[in-house]
């Protein structure tokens, strides 16, 4: 079977209004139940809960396990790593290149520990408790991103890329790439839906006649400096 992973926590320091209420004991109880859950996934690599310590009132309170980080593998290696505060809602925080919605619009984000089941035993997916079901339905938007991500990758190690800094947040479809020396470059913007198809845009930037002649001159287009002579400089951009 799978290793049994580890459920890391860290804290850190903040001031939380002063109406905050520390979570019930069901909550803890259905966390730890889904936590289970997590942990048997194959997918998942990692999982961090986080505990911040406030002191509103000077009293160094600790307000336990209220926020957690799930990082899971996708088919490419890739790794990914999605963030929930669980109490008293729950609010995604995702690095997706669209909108993360889960399938499901009847699941219950306010109170969750009070819906559905909570068994370690639970199987079937649309019986699957909410953290869970996020993972699940997480993975399922890595699948369809898959190609995205490659194509990113691949422009990202063969490239200069000038924008933005690597390693890039994966919700980032836009590169700016040197094309040569001089300043000129080139920004496209890759489809999400259809990465090999046409891109969104593509803009060149400082591009001045001057360096199309360069270009075209090093891809052996011009035969002399004279202007009039016709520059096939779009040739000159194919290997980029």
């Amino acid at each position: 079977g799978n290793p049994k992973k580890r459920v890391r926590t860290t804290q850190s320091i903040s001031t939380l209004s002063s109406n905050f209420h520390q979570p019930p004991m069901k909550y803890y109880s259905a966390l730890l139940r889904q936590l289970e859950i997590l942990q048997s996934m194959p997918e998942v690599s990692d999982i961090t809960l986080h505990k911040s310590v406030s002191s509103p009132s000077g009293d160094n309170t600790t307000d336990d396990l209220t926020r957690i980080s799930v990082t899971s593998s996708d088919k490419g290696g890739r790794s990914h790593t999605w963030h929930a505060e669980l109490y008293p809602n729950v609010i995604m925080t995702v690095d997706l290149p669209a909108e993360f919605v889960l399938e499901d619009n009847q699941i219950k984000m306010d109170k969750w520990w009070e819906h559905g089941s909570n068994h370690a035993t639970t199987s079937v997916k649309s019986a699957r408790p909410l953290i869970p079901r996020i993972q699940t339905d997480f993975l399922q938007v890595l699948d369809k991103y898959q190609l995205l991500f490659e194509e990113l990758d691949d422009l990202d190690s063969h490239l200069w890329i000038l924008e933005p800094s690597l390693p890039a947040r994966r919700c980032s479809i836009e590169r700016r790439i040197a094309l040569w020396e001089g300043g000129a470059s080139m920004v496209i913007v890759l489809d999400p839906e259809r990465p090999r198809g046409v891109p969104v845009l593509v803009r060149f930037m400082g591009v001045t006649l001057a360096t199309m002649k360069a270009a075209a001159s090093v891809a052996g287009k011009v035969a002399n400096s004279n202007e009039k002579d016709v520059i096939d400089w779009r040739a000159s951009f194919a290997r980029f």
